[in-house]
Parts: C-alpha cells; structure tokens; sequence
C-alpha cells in the first residue's frame, strides 16, 4: 500500500509541530506520557533492533515523481488505518470502548520503555483536536486525535530519539487515512 503527501499531510503536520514547540516552550508537560514510562514487565519488548543504527522511514518516489512510504494497515470497528510499517518492531497498540467512544493508543517501544505518542477516538469527547466526521452503517461518528508532548530526555540514543520523532510523525498518516477515505465527511 502507498500513502502519498499532500497539502493536508503537511497542514496537520504543522499544527501538531507548533504544538509540540509551544508545549515545550510554556514549560507544559504531559503526565499520562510520564506515567507511561512505568512499564511492566509482560509489556517490554523482547527484542529489539540496535536502535542506534535505525534510519527515518525510508521514502521513495514513484514513477511520477511523489513521494511514498510503505503502509501497513491497522483495523477499527470503524475504519482501517494505514501506518509506516517500517515500525512494526517499536510499535504497540491498545484499544479500548467505553461509554459509546472507541479508541486507539499507539506506543513507541525502545528498550524498557513504553512511550504513548498519540491516539485516535471515534465518538464523542470533550478534549484532542476534532478532525472531522465519518459515516459507519448509516451513522454519523466523530473522529478526533490526541498527540502526546513527550520529550526524550538525554538517557535516549540520537537514534531513539529519531525513531520515536519519526513514529510520533505517523499521526499524520492515520489521520490521512481517515480523511481521505469514502467515509468521511467535512
């Protein structure tokens, strides 16, 4: 599968960029994203690649000149996700349905660490950045996202950094996903 980039890619990007950099530059931190440095032992990863020599996600172009990356998909109730499979060995999901909302967490694991990066929610919620609509059998249900202002400290390799920098990255992909598919509605 190819995601290509477009205008809303680098829109949302922006956005999620800013507000990385104005969290950061009020002092904010996020302590759901502390907490979950707390890991138990049943979730640390028991390999994991030498994280120091891993590079961004390879991008190619195709015979048009676009730009791409190879996507995996990510099953919802709702809709099929598309992420950068070339995380599949740092990437972790947990879903949860409650009170007519599902959602979905994405977590970079390096090491011993857990990190949340983001998550998507399909329903009703009262905080994260609302995107838009989708129809699902007739219904109309709302699709938000929420981005985690994690900060790696100076414990972390310049290579996990980048491997998490590059995974955070992926919101914009599931929300392209999202967007552009049949489904939704502005």
């Amino acid at each position: 599968m190819k995601i290509f980039f477009n205008h809303r890619t680098i829109q949302i990007g922006a956005f999620l960029l800013l507000n990385s950099i104005l969290l950061v530059g009020c002092g904010g931190t996020d302590k759901k994203a502390e907490e979950s440095t707390n890991v138990s032992e049943t979730n640390v990863a028991t390999t994991v690649a030498a994280v120091s020599e891993v590079t961004v996600p390879d991008v190619s172009t195709d015979e048009t000149g676009e730009f791409f990356i190879e996507m995996m998909d990510i099953e919802t109730p709702y809709i099929v996700l598309k992420y950068p499979s070339q995380w599949l060995d740092f990437l972790e999901t947990e879903e949860n349905n409650e009170n007519g909302v599902y959602s979905k967490s994405f977590y970079c694991k390096i090491g011993d660490r857990k990190i949340e990066m983001f998550s998507i929610y399909f329903g009703e919620i009262d905080f994260g950045t609302e995107i838009g609509y989708i129809t699902v059998n007739g219904n109309v249900v709302k699709f938000s996202v929420d981005s985690t202002a994690f900060i790696p400290d100076d414990t972390w390799t310049d290579g996990e950094k980048k491997v998490f920098d590059a995974m955070s990255y992926g919101i914009n992909h599931i929300i392209d996903s999202v967007v552009e598919s049949k489904n939704f509605l502005n």
